[in-house]
């Protein structure tokens, strides 16, 4: 497992010390106080994906728990809210293991729940007594992406930390130069590079990832002017679409519908740089640019990219064709 985690480029360069993380100066300040004094209040972090929420955790527990086996055996619970988020976890795992006695030197017990906005709320409103009851031996760290799913009795038990997906795209370039160069890796240039940046932004995480992926034989694999080409198409297509409403053509709109769809499936697409030219598009109404922008705002939360673009590109013809109705 261990020689698995050290070939994964998220593992292998993940932040191991505050310094190695863009923070905001007070938090940075307020962290670093937690890590001098080997104590922190219960935590929690919340913010969109790949944004270092799970990267600070780690970091505090390492400082405070230790990184030895045995003291990380007694004293740090890690669970994945998405998957152990019942009433039966906090009354059995969570509960047994405060029980259980202290062995690193801060003498406290650190709890780190991932993904915690997936557990329910009968889950969440136990943890409030074992918060309270348990508060000289133990602290959680919740860590999630949407701070409204969280109850209020929780939020009131812990400290806030928005974690925003601000980090520039100069830096994160900058960042995998330094990773591509420690894996010598040196045939790339700087167009393959912000492809992948721009098609995954700000998920540092999923850029890393996609770029590892992209490198053969110690070669950063890109075909920028395909990409280009195929990005062409999709905007001439969607174009003819509109153009196709007009003359209530629906043999011609389920034809270039099935063109996009094939275009999608078996291409590389940076969705994001598609979303801002069309939502810069002169020839589309205001009504038509507010659906476009819905979609790009929840363009990284989907499973799916390009079902979530084709469901866009539908709801668009949905309104063009009411709004065509409507002027006749």
């Amino acid at each position: 497992m261990s020689n698995l985690l050290d070939n994964l480029w998220v593992e292998k360069y993940r932040p191991k010390t505050l310094k190695d993380v863009v923070l905001p100066d007070s938090y940075n300040a307020f962290f670093q106080e937690c890590i001098d004094n080997k104590s922190i209040p219960n935590l929690l972090f919340f913010g969109g994906p790949g944004c270092g929420k799970s990267t600070i955790a780690r970091i505090l527990i390492d400082h405070i728990i230790g990184t030895d086996k045995e003291s990380r055996s007694f004293d740090l619970l890690s669970i994945n809210g998405s998957s152990q988020n019942g009433i039966e976890v906090v009354r059995s795992i969570i509960t047994d293991f405060i029980k259980m006695p202290v062995v690193s030197e801060s003498k406290t017990k650190i709890i780190h729940i991932d993904e915690f906005d997936y557990m329910t709320q009968n889950a969440q409103a136990g943890l409030r007594n074992i918060m309270e009851e348990y508060s000289d031996r133990c602290r959680f760290i919740f860590t999630l992406n949407y701070k409204h799913k969280v109850i209020d009795p929780i939020l009131s038990r812990t400290q806030s930390f928005e974690f925003a997906n601000n980090i520039s795209k100069e830096y994160i370039l900058s960042l995998i130069k330094n990773i591509l160069t420690n894996e010598g890796i040196t045939e790339y240039n700087d167009d393959a590079l912000n492809l992948y940046i721009n098609k995954s932004y700000p998920d540092i995480r999923k850029i890393i990832q996609t770029i590892q992926s992209k490198v053969v034989n110690k070669e950063l694999i890109s075909n920028v002017v395909k990409i280009n080409n195929t990005e062409e198409e999709i905007l001439k297509n969607i174009t003819s679409i509109a153009a196709s409403i007009k003359d209530q053509n629906l043999v011609k709109i389920n034809g270039h519908l099935k063109d996009i769809e094939k275009l999608l499936n078996e291409n590389d697409i940076e969705y994001m740089n598609l979303y801002n030219r069309l939502f810069s598009n002169d020839n589309l109404s205001f009504s038509s640019k507010i659906i476009i922008g819905k979609y790009c705002n929840k363009h990284q939360d989907v499973l799916v990219p390009q079902m979530h673009f084709l469901c866009m590109i539908m709801e668009l013809v949905e309104v063009s064709f009411k709004r065509s109705a409507m002027l006749k």
